[in-house]
């Protein structure tokens, strides 16, 4: 009964399933006279010794006086078994020293191949610790699998990602971008030029920015209270805008904002995207999804196809919808020739082409498809061709889990920063006038990423993006 507990509980321990022995034996006449120990340490091993360091803890002796040959097998094997008898020979006088005994105890225990009995207490400890961890597992497992979210997640198969093969080779051609107008605000998003060479963006805290032609500020056209996105002007001299919060805008040169329409069947517009206007004057804006922008990561791991393409016609002032179906429909523009309207679909990796006249009049076509990336703005060259601005490459596991809606359950149940995220790689595409890629240009290091929109002007290629706190500029191959 005298020592330290772990001592205490070590000698009055039973052997427990023959893996461990422990005799204890000697007087004690009072805590401050000798103490005689004689204890036997039975452990299973391999052939297995006693560290040969034990004694450098013991100011006495430490004698191996007898081996025993072996015990009974356990699960069917035969153990070897040393028994080492450790004689303390009047080596504890005093309370303290018994600290040296609990020590060596404990030596002893972490080298048998069979650990000491733990004591009951030790034993409830660890099933508490055991439920406790069931519980908080089934309570994850059922939160990633059962809980309810705002989304509709749907099943759809990509086609393999090619990468960056062939014609999407890796370069290094925009790692030498510079910007025109230096630092102007968070997201311009967008670069649209007006008859006189000077230009707009839209900034992510609602502003539209006006700049001369050589880049220099000339101040603040309007302010619309929303996200603008898409950015155009029409032959009015009017900068037509496509605000993801507030629908479709005209804006006049002296700021004044008028709403064309945010609507459709009484249904708000949650996400207006992007713009252009046809030689007739017929305005086509994209509709990207029933989600708003700040959901646009949420809504391409859903992949519904609730995307939108709309015409407003600026006579009759009506809308009217002409092509539904679209996955996060984005950027739009109409062909030189004007019998042809290209949409991009950003979660399906591809460009839609609708023909609004001709013999192929009302007919859908997919011209760009399987893209390396995920397609954002297209405008187009000067030439007949159009660019196309690639944000960021396809993620391997969203693609994965595109096939499997209850897997994309489980992506949208994780905090946000756990979610599949865009990662900084800057790309554009080059498409020739039938809307088939020809070039790429990139920078793998994504020192100008994302991406958002590419518009030709005067022998120069101007970026916007929609994280970037100013607009790029290249030089046009």
């Amino acid at each position: 009964s005298y020592g330290p507990p772990i001592l205490r509980t070590l000698l009055s321990t039973p052997p427990h399933g023959d893996a461990v022995g422990i005799g204890y034996g000697g007087g004690c006449r009072a805590p401050d006279k000798d103490l005689h120990l004689a204890v036997d340490v039975r452990c299973w091993a391999h052939d297995r010794r006693l560290p040969a360091g034990l004694g450098q803890f013991l100011d006495f002796p430490l004698q191996k006086q007898r081996s025993i040959s072996t015990l009974p097998a356990v699960s069917g094997r035969r153990e070897k078994v040393r028994a080492i008898r450790l004689s303390l020979f009047h080596a504890i006088t005093r309370r303290r020293q018994l600290q040296r005994v609990e020590h060596i105890m404990c030596c002893v225990a972490m080298n048998a191949a069979q650990p000491f009995p733990l004591s009951p207490l030790s034993r409830r400890r660890r099933r508490r610790v055991m439920w406790a961890g069931l519980a908080l597992a089934l309570l994850l497992s059922g939160w990633l699998l059962f809980w309810p979210i705002p989304y509709d997640p749907q099943a759809w198969t990509p086609q393999p990602n090619q990468g960056f093969t062939g014609i999407f080779t890796a370069n290094q051609q925009l790692t030498a971008i510079t910007s025109p107008t230096g630092v102007v605000g968070e997201g311009p998003e967008d670069i649209a030029f007006s008859a006189d060479g000077s230009f707009c963006t839209g900034l992510a805290d609602g502003r539209i920015l006006r700049f001369a032609a050589d880049g220099t500020a000339r101040g603040l056209l309007a302010s619309t209270g929303g996200r603008p996105l898409g950015l155009i002007f029409d032959a009015h001299g009017h900068l037509l805008v496509a605000d993801a919060e507030r629908g479709l805008l005209s804006i006049a040169a002296d700021g004044a904002i008028t709403s064309l329409v945010n609507q459709y069947e009484g249904v708000p517009f949650a996400c207006t995207n992007e713009v252009d206007v046809a030689a007739d004057g017929t305005v086509y804006f994209t509709v990207s999804s029933r989600l708003p922008v700040s959901q646009h990561v949420p809504a391409v791991i859903e992949h519904r196809d609730d995307g939108r393409l709309f015409a407003w016609d600026p006579a009759t002032k009506r809308t009217r919808l002409v092509l539904a179906g679209l996955a996060w429909a984005n950027g739009v523009v109409v062909a030189d020739d004007g019998e042809s309207v290209l949409v991009v679909e950003t979660s399906a990796y591809r460009v839609r082409r609708l023909w609004l006249s001709g013999p192929q009049r009302g007919e859908v076509d997919i011209i760009a498809d399987n893209l390396p990336g995920f397609p954002d703005g297209i405008n187009r060259d000067g030439h007949g061709g159009y660019w196309l601005a690639i944000p960021a490459p396809r993620d391997a596991l969203l693609d994965f889990a595109h096939p499997h809606p209850w897997l994309k359950r489980v992506l949208l149940r994780l905090p946000k920063w756990m979610q599949p995220a865009p990662k900084r790689y800057a790309l554009i595409i080059h498409l020739d006038h039938n809307g088939h890629p020809i070039e790429s240009f990139h920078d793998p290091a994504g020192g100008f990423a994302p991406i958002a929109n590419v518009v030709a002007h005067d022998g120069m290629l101007y970026l916007g993006s929609y994280q970037h706190d100013r607009i790029g500029r290249i030089p046009a191959p």
